[in-house]
């Protein structure tokens, strides 16, 4: 997915991970929205599942200003 643009990334459990993701185009989505959510990052702490939106994951390695808006507090979701 290194340089893949125009993928829709949620529910995906991130796990201690040197590089949890990189995202080339910055034109992948990370999140479905505040219902449906994003991903769990385990190197991220928020709260709600999924999150309110105001505790966004920004430790997408990036060039193009990737983030995951709706992440996940747990593994179960």
């Amino acid at each position: 997915l290194d340089y893949s643009d125009d993928c829709e990334i949620y529910h995906n459990n991130f796990v201690n991970n040197a590089n949890q993701a990189y995202d080339h185009s910055g034109f992948n989505s990370w999140d479905k929205g505040a219902t449906v959510g994003g991903n769990y990052w385990s190197d991220h702490t928020c709260h709600g599942n999924p999150s309110d939106g105001t505790e966004p994951y920004t430790g997408i390695d990036t060039d193009a200003g990737a983030v995951d808006n709706y992440p996940f507090e747990d593994l179960g979701g």
